[in-house]
């Protein structure tokens, strides 16, 4: 019985020194949701919308014959304007949001014409021309908001998953633009 009464004495005595060393705070979360006023422009893909279009070139299939071989680089541009103080101070950044409707692999956009161009995705590129990894949100660099230039740049290319058949080429991702 005694040393029953050791045991259980010992296992409290270390169970308190666990709970001793515990620590319990708050984390507050700040932010702001705003109605912003500014225009947002997609200059060669549809112009003012907030859904743009944009339209790669036609490439031969050739172009295509090699798996990671890549064709038809288009830049794509977003400009900022407006006269509300959210779109003339401050900073902002796109971010593509792939998580919510896009159709991935290998960090590129899939093709959703299931009756179109096969071993072919949409690889995108930020501005310095670097890989970007869409299985997760992409964040472009920020741009400032004072600047008389308001444009945020990326591209989006043809990409070949293997050895690329003829068809069309049909992907999409979600955007947000970050205003800070």
């Amino acid at each position: 019985m005694n040393k029953l009464a050791i045991a259980l004495s010992a296992a409290v005595a270390v169970g308190a020194s666990f709970s001793a060393s515990a620590q319990s705070g708050t984390i507050t979360i700040d932010g702001e949701v705003i109605a912003t006023t500014c225009t947002i422009t997609w200059p060669g893909a549809g112009g003012l919308t907030e859904n743009p279009t944009v339209v790669l070139p036609k490439v031969p299939v050739s172009s295509l014959a090699v798996s990671g071989a890549t064709a038809g680089k288009w830049p794509i541009l977003l400009q900022i304007g407006g006269t509300g103080g959210e779109c003339t101070s401050g900073k902002a950044a796109l971010e593509l949001n792939p998580t919510r409707n896009a159709r991935v692999t290998d960090g590129r956009l899939d093709n959703l014409d299931t009756t179109g161009a096969t071993n072919v995705q949409i690889a995108l590129r930020d501005a310095k021309d670097d890989r970007i990894d869409i299985t997760t949100p992409w964040r472009s660099e920020e741009i400032d908001l004072t600047a008389s230039t308001k444009q945020i740049e990326f591209a989006a290319e043809y990409y070949a998953a293997g050895v690329a058949t003829a068809g069309k080429v049909n992907a999409t991702v979600d955007y947000t633009i970050d205003y800070n």
